[in-house]
């Protein structure tokens, strides 16, 4: 038998994220906007902590797509969750508002 070095399979841009979920009003995210990757149930946007250096996923929903079309990769960022808001159909969607430093 050979002693084989084993390192674990990643996607290309690394894929080793810590995934952050919108639960609650006033929960956010900031650090330097990675931009984006396919996720398993859509896409996800990627932001790197400036405290530890981790790379944070979190799911990009239709409105959070919208306003991050505006932010320049490499920005630093900070996205708040504002909760569910209602449509004009009446539907509710989560709602968030961005901010570029």
């Amino acid at each position: 038998m050979t002693d084989r070095v084993w390192k674990k399979v990643t996607k290309k841009d690394g894929g080793n994220y810590v995934f952050f979920k919108w639960n609650d009003p006033g929960d956010s995210i900031e650090g330097v906007w990675k931009g984006e990757t396919d996720g398993k149930y859509g896409p996800l946007g990627l932001v790197e902590d400036e405290l530890d250096g981790q790379i944070k996923s979190f799911p990009l929903h239709t409105v959070l797509i919208g306003k991050m079309e505006e932010v320049e990769v490499g920005s630093f960022v900070k996205i708040e969750y504002l909760g569910l808001s209602e449509g004009r159909s009446g539907r509710q969607y989560k709602n968030f508002e961005v901010y570029e430093a």
